[in-house]
């Protein structure tokens, strides 16, 4: 289970776990930015929300509100974008006592989608995810660090075939409260990482192709215990 305080996590007003997009590039240098460089979202998400105002419960990944992307650089031409699109993921909290608080996440590998179908199956197979083997990805949180404004950071380990490396995202609450369409009670988060893929047994052709991946997330965890 995840500890944290209340002050903290009213302090963060974020939560996490797995992208709209892909990592912004820097056009002036032609560089793209790491992870903790990434800007903060302008227009209609420069209010961040405040998890004070979530319902204490149960909440689920909402699947068509939920993205998992991935970039890295290939070869120093381009940017390649990959996601997956079967994942789910579980936040139980109480902002009114936010000493016991659990997030996981879990992902299907076989998923993966490059928009390539031939890539789609050698990322599949037994030099890349090898998914015959390794059924699942999975993220558990372990510690959260407030910083202000609707931003901060959670810890966690992540595990992919079979090897489980700590991670930290830098994640930004968007809002927490209402659906005005469903009425539903709603967190919405983004979050960014990145990782070494030789980390995780994924370091072919490295680094030739970047070993650091780019990990961006974006999703609406949905309370499901009424």
């Amino acid at each position: 289970m995840l500890k944290i305080t209340r002050t903290a996590l009213i302090g963060l007003s974020a939560m996490a776990t797995v992208a709209a997009t892909a990592a912004a590039f820097d056009h002036k240098a032609g560089e793209k930015p790491h992870s903790h460089d990434a800007a903060a979202p302008t227009g209609q998400f420069a209010n961040f929300g405040n998890i004070a105002e979530a319902q204490a419960g149960t909440y689920a990944i909402e699947p068509t509100h939920a993205y998992i992307s991935m970039s890295y650089n290939h070869l120093g031409f381009s940017y390649p974008v990959l996601g997956f699109t079967k994942f789910d993921g579980t936040l139980t909290i109480d902002p009114n006592d936010l000493s016991d608080t659990a997030l996981t996440v879990n992902i299907d590998p076989a998923s993966i989608d490059s928009r390539v179908e031939v890539f789609d199956g050698h990322l599949k197979g037994d030099k890349f995810f090898n998914v015959a083997e390794h059924k699942e990805i999975t993220f558990v949180a372990t510690a959260m660090m407030p910083e202000s404004d609707g931003h901060g950071k959670v810890a966690g380990d992540l595990t992919i075939k079979g090897i489980t490396k700590p991670v930290v995202l830098d994640v930004v609450l968007h809002k927490a409260g209402t659906n005005p369409i469903n009425q539903k009670q709603i967190i919405g988060i983004s979050g960014k990482t990145t990782v070494m893929r030789s980390d995780f047994d994924l370091g072919l052709y490295a680094p030739n192709v970047s070993d650091e991946v780019d990990v961006t997330i974006s999703a609406e965890f949905v309370k499901t215990d009424g």
